[in-house]
């Protein structure tokens, strides 16, 4: 009995020792700080929140710039949790706040920021439960929606909307610049007062179910209905997009706000001061055009078409008016000629007017006016046309023509039938037939009331005509209705107006390869009579475009010929320096109108012998034997950052003796499927400079934006240019530049600290902290040093190969080194060295420096403790940590030899008990 009360005591000394050395602590909410904050992504965070004091809680997520944060922190019911946000500058004892939530308790706090630098932005949860434990849910999302359109039509063809314009298409078109994949993307507008929907709301909404990959772009269209009260002005409507990542987690509401503009409409209405003409006489028409619409219209063209046979008189049928503004006019007088056989008819005349709108398009509006001729007045036969030629083919004479036709057309204006009509024309100078002076002709059979008739008469002109207007007289017998026969006489006029005829001739059709050349060309009239509003064009589309003009220059207009007058008109036509000897054509057009209103065509293409002679003039800037371009680009760093915006620098300069000018340059990006791997980030594509002088350069800096997708690729972007030389010579040419995508690697170091902290002179210490790749590459070959100097002694535990460290990885280190006895006290910087590779085969290496706190020296550390811990072992005090001014006895026993302790006794107590219970001496 005793032995077993002994046992029950050792045992119960044991368990005292052992629960001491395993001492149980009760869990609580787990902490942290901004040096071991948890870095996280995009996404869903589930958490526990146990009841207790309060706790704060710390999470990092990369952000780059322009980017918006959304954090949103679902609270459980009975806690008062706060939300914080922190830059990136942020340490544990220098929290920089940037914005905060900080509501009610049980109530759900949330943030939205957009950052303005990249980096790790902290989040921080606080506070407490005050009962029991809850469940909290933590959202967090980096977005970037931004609107690439928002206006009326599409973005390919925007349109014009004015009050009352009911159902015009909106066209939103979103880009989602986030680093995951969303669908189910919706948007919501508010619209004003005076906008609505089909069903009268003012509210907007669509949605998609297309998952929408990082760097694409979605568009939405909606029908919207612009009261009659609107105003003409430019309207901030606010839009909201949600979406869900593929994991059906629902994103946080973005805010955005898109500007449209109610921009008018013109309307143009014709109006006259008349609807009925006289004929055989020319009429004076009025036209009145007026600007019905909300919006002042471009630069109006005007063009009247006159069906035949009337004419327009003293003008050609086109106009050119400036741009009118609503409720203004602008009035046009026309001269128009109603021949005889018009009477009682009804005609329609078309006008068209061509502008342009607010976005730069062509607006044809087509209006129709209908115009009645009046009756002529007398009654039986009248003559209402006499004319050289046919019915369908109507000709000018000119003096000496013998056997041409004239055609007469009467009428019959009686109440009935006539039938028998005879004609027989009495001729005088300069008019003949081969019967003296008399010829006669009929006019058909039957000729109902109303209708008209014709009939041809064979008629010489002398050779000493003159041009000019002459009378003829016919004399007429029929029988009417009652076949009464009836006779009148009729005196008419008739015209030897000449015929015109235009002669073609080059002076000059040899020219040499890229030599800019006077092409004359010389219209002769080598007709009777003069041309009216000669007009000429050249064009060179059968000659490859190895022939132009300076400045586009293809026409020119003249506005009267008379009969044996030649105008020689000059074009500026440039030989492209490409051209290979041969012959070209160019294509001369010359349209006309005759002195009765006729218009006529003529094209003649002509031959252009090309021939290739450095020798010849103007020719110092000429390729290929005479010519080089004068354009020089260069591209000093051809690398982008893939996943970031980087400025890369192109530098055009004129490398040629002479200046150029009117400089068009404009940057053309690839695509592939359907995605861009590098694009403008923002701003124009296209820069425009008005001289470059000789051995002058510009730099053009655009900001390129490289897909994480196509990072160690290498794509192509064009670079268009066209500009004039000295001569004015327009010149294009494109270029082409390589641009190669290149991973980031960015290594920083974090949690640095010193063990121990304040090192005497003499003695060794750790480095110890760890760094963390916040780039997108990873860094290979990776070592840390210390780098030696006369405060810092290193050794082989002085350096630390870490080898691969992937992005967003965080890997500790540990080096040793030891102070020289000669360091004076106070702080020293101890250089930290970090070399690496990247998997490009180049080699970095990069510095950080720290501050080591020297205080004494590493023998007056020993000596003192001697002295001054009389009382210890000082047999034991190379043991001690060189922390402790005076260990005590405890410090010399550290948890293992505590444990190891415990075991030895509890074998030597079993031996004890065994030995008595033989009866055996100790």
């Amino acid at each position: 009995m005793y032995n077993i009360k002994s046992l029950l005591v050792i045992f119960l000394v044991l368990i005292l020792l052992l629960s001491q050395l395993f001492l149980i602590i009760p869990p609580v909410n787990a902490e942290s700080s901004i040096s071991n904050a948890e870095l996280i992504s995009s996404g869903q965070i589930d958490g526990t929140w146990a009841e207790g004091y309060s706790v704060e809680v710390y999470y990092k997520i990369h952000v780059l710039a322009g980017q918006d944060i959304s954090i949103l922190l679902d609270v459980p019911s009975g806690s008062d949790l706060n939300l914080f946000l922190f830059d990136p500058d942020s340490a544990d004892n220098n929290e920089i706040e940037l914005a905060s939530s900080k509501k009610r308790t049980g109530e759900d706090e949330s943030i939205d920021y957009t950052v303005l630098e990249s980096g790790h932005y902290y989040l921080k949860i606080s506070g407490r439960k005050f009962s029991g434990t809850g469940n909290y849910e933590l959202k967090i999302f980096v977005t970037q929606f931004e609107i690439l359109f928002s206006d009326w039509g599409t973005q390919e063809v925007p349109i014009e909307v004015a009050p009352g314009d009911l159902g015009s298409n909106l066209n939103v078109i979103i880009r989602h610049g986030g680093y995951f994949d969303i669908t189910d993307v919706s948007i919501t507008i508010t619209l004003p007062r005076h906008l609505t929907n089909r069903t009268g709301g003012n509210r907007l909404f669509d949605i998609s179910s297309t998952t929408l990959k990082s760097g694409n772009s979605l568009s939405f269209n909606f029908l919207v209905d612009i009261d009659d009260t609107a105003k003409l002005e430019l309207l901030k409507l606010p839009l909201i997009v949600n979406y869900k990542t593929i994991d059906s987690i629902i994103g946080t509401s973005i805010d955005r706000e898109i500007k449209v503009q109610i921009t008018g409409r013109s309307f143009l209405k014709i109006t006259s001061n008349m609807q009925t003409f006289s004929p055989n006489q020319s009429n004076d028409l009025e036209l009145i055009i007026t600007n019905e619409g909300t919006r002042r219209t471009g630069s109006v063209d005007f063009s009247i078409t006159i069906p035949p046979p009337l004419s327009l008189i003293s003008s050609d049928n086109k106009w050119k008016f400036s741009s009118l503004s609503p409720n203004s006019s602008v009035t046009l007088m026309p001269s128009i000629f109603a021949p005889i056989s018009t009477a009682g008819q009804t005609f329609q005349l078309t006008c068209n007017m061509v502008y342009t709108d607010s976005f730069g398009n062509d607006i044809l509006e087509t209006r129709t006016i209908n115009i009645r001729i009046d009756e002529m007045s007398r009654r039986g036969i009248v003559l209402v046309d006499a004319f050289w030629g046919s019915d369908n083919n109507k000709i000018n004479v000119e003096p000496g023509d013998k056997g041409v036709g004239l055609t007469i057309v009467i009428q019959n204006r009686d109440t009935g039938p006539i039938s028998g009509i005879q004609g027989t024309l009495v001729l005088t100078n300069p008019f003949t037939t081969t019967n003296n002076n008399f010829i006669s002709s009929s006019f058909g059979n039957v000729v109902s009331s109303g209708s008209t008739t014709s009939a041809e008469f064979l008629i010489n002109i002398n050779d000493d005509a003159t041009l000019g207007t002459y009378t003829i007289s016919i004399d007429l017998s029929y029988l009417d209705k009652d076949s009464i026969l009836r006779s009148d006489s009729v005196l008419f006029s008739i015209n030897i107006e000449g015929v015109s005829d235009i002669d073609i001739n080059l002076d000059e059709n040899v020219f040499f390869i890229g030599t800019l050349n006077d092409l004359v060309i010389d219209i002769d009239n080598i007709g009777s009579a003069p041309v009216y509003s000669l007009k000429v064009l050249l064009s060179y589309s059968n000659s490859q475009g190895f022939l132009s003009t300076a400045e586009g220059d293809t026409e020119r207009k003249i506005g009267l010929l008379e009969s044996g007058d030649l105008k020689s008109l000059t074009f500026k036509t440039y030989v492209s320096p490409t051209a290979q000897q041969g012959l070209y054509f160019v294509s001369i057009t010359v349209s006309y109108r005759t002195a009765n209103g006729e218009i006529y065509q003529e094209i003649q293409e002509i031959g252009i012998v090309v021939k290739e002679d450095c020798s010849a003039p103007n020719m110092v800037w000429l390729l290929p034997a005479c010519w080089s371009s004068p354009i020089s680009i260069e591209v000093p760093d051809n690398i982008l950052q893939s996943g970031r915006v980087t400025k890369s620098d192109i530098i055009i300069q004129n490398i040629d003796d002479e200046p150029i000018s009117n400089l068009v340059l404009d940057l053309q990006f690839i695509s592939v499927q359907n995605s861009f791997p590098i694009f403008l980030n923002s701003g124009s594509s296209t820069w425009k400079f008005d001289r470059l002088d000789s051995l002058e350069s510009v730099t053009i800096s655009p900001d390129i934006f490289t897909s994480l997708s196509f990072t160690d690729s290498s794509f192509p972007i064009q670079i268009s240019i066209s500009y004039l030389d000295i001569n004015g010579i327009h010149h294009d040419e494109i270029r082409q530049m390589g641009f190669t995508i290149r991973g980031n690697i960015d290594i920083k170091s974090s949690s640095v600290t010193f063990s121990p902290t304040i090192i005497p002179s003499g003695g060794n210490a750790s480095f110890i902290g760890s760094i963390l790749n916040i780039g997108d590459k990873e860094a290979q070959f990776l070592t840390l040093s210390i780098a030696p100097s006369n405060s810092i002694l290193t050794n082989s535990e002085s350096t630390q190969y870490i080898g691969e460290v992937d992005p967003d990885s965080l890997v500790p280190f540990s080096l040793k080194f030891q102070v020289s006895e000669s360091s004076p006290n106070g702080q020293i910087p101890i250089e930290l060295v970090i070399s690496y590779d990247d998997s490009y085969g180049n080699t970095y290496a990069i510095s950080e420096f720290f501050n080591l706190n020297i205080d004494g020296s590493i023998s007056d550390s020993i000596s003192t403790n001697v002295q001054n811990c009389p009382e210890s072992n000082n047999l034991l005090l190379p043991f001690a940590s060189q922390q402790d001014d005076c260990p005590s006895s405890l410090q010399f026993f550290n948890t293992p030899t505590m444990i190891g302790t415990g075991i030895f006794v509890f074998i030597i107590v079993i031996l004890l008990m065994r030995r008595r219970n033989n009866n055996q001496p100790f």
